[in-house]
């Protein structure tokens, strides 16, 4: 097992990450629908970067969507999110920014 894998899997088993399944090929090619990522919650406060793949509240529907961050307004924290497949995606250039609390979690690695 690789180290980092193996770092994450500990956290796992110790409550510190979430299992989360993907859903839709929004994120291919990077993730496909049935991978499985495990995710740091907002236990904590998460330090998020552009590039960052996050699990979010999708601001309009009752669903979770996995994206990754393009850009952080600096200012009031509000978060754009992309798809990679710009096709199937439902990111920010439908909805607009996010609210930092829409965030659920940050991909720490793709299982």
């Amino acid at each position: 097992m690789k180290p980092n894998l193996l770092k994450e899997f500990l956290f796992f088993l110790c409550g510190m990450r979430r299992l989360y399944r993907v859903h839709g090929s929004s994120m291919h090619p990077l993730l496909r629908d049935g991978d499985i990522v495990l995710i740091k919650t907002k236990k904590r406060k998460l330090s998020l970067t552009p590039g960052d793949i996050v699990i979010c509240e999708h601001p309009y529907k009752r669903k979770k969507i996995i994206k990754q961050i393009s850009y952080i307004e600096q200012s009031n924290g509000r978060i754009y999110l992309k798809g990679l497949n710009e096709l199937e995606s439902e990111d920010s250039s439908l909805f607009g920014a996010l609210k930092s609390k829409h965030v659920l979690g940050l991909v720490t690695v793709i299982v």
